[in-house]
């Protein structure tokens, strides 16, 4: 009879610990679909921000130290002719090489080292308004991998009487990879920063080699 009721426990201790196990998992999977979506929303606002604010920091250093990337002459070879009108524009191609080069180079750098970890609190979790803020704050760690590519393209648009403004653009698309806990995410970051402008007088030359 005794070894019946040591049986017995021994086997009831088991269905107690499988049942335990069992809402572990449960909970564990609610857990993980519930906030989820939350994370990588909250992840990708913040890589955003970030990557756009370290974008516009690298670019304004290498403007910076490289004065000549914003000299409109520089850049561009203008030619007249005996009317004085423009002629021919030709864009001096080796030194935006250089450039793009240089930028690219500054922002692939910096942002493999974008790695952040940021807090959200567990009443979040419920997504309830009342519990949202409450309870202990859990840690979420941001990796970031990525690539970025720089394209150049220019407009013209009227700047007054018989006067063009002619202005370069750089484009800056940066694709990230955000790895965080439960999911992995690739998100395209944007920036268009103004590199240089120049005013033309008279009409815009037929003859214009498109920087883009």
């Amino acid at each position: 009879m005794r070894r019946r009721c040591g049986f017995y426990k021994r086997r009831s201790r088991r269905l107690i610990i499988v049942f335990i196990l069992v809402l572990m998992v449960a909970f564990i999977f609610v857990l993980e679909k519930a906030i989820s979506p939350m994370i990588g929303s909250i992840a990708d606002a913040k890589v955003h921000s970030l990557v756009t604010e370290s974008v516009n920091k690298i670019v304004k250093q290498q403007f910076e130290e490289n004065p000549e990337y914003q000299d409109y002459q520089t850049l561009m070879t203008i030619e007249r002719g005996s009317d004085g009108n423009v002629e021919l524009m030709l864009p001096n191609t080796s030194l935006i090489n250089q450039l793009v080069a240089d930028i690219t180079f500054a922002i692939s750098d910096q942002l493999s080292t974008v790695n952040q970890t940021f807090y959200i609190p567990a009443g979040s979790i419920t997504k309830s308004k009342l519990f949202a803020s409450l309870g202990p704050k859990i840690p979420i760690k941001t990796t970031c991998l990525g690539y970025v590519n720089i394209g150049i393209t220019d407009d013209f648009i009227s700047a007054g009487v018989n006067q063009t403004r002619h202005r370069i653009w750089l484009n800056i698309s940066s694709e990230m990879m955000v790895s965080v806990p439960f999911i992995d995410d690739k998100i395209t970051v944007e920036t268009t920063v103004l590199l240089t402008e120049g005013i033309i007088i008279g009409p815009v030359p037929d003859t214009y080699v498109n920087i883009g």
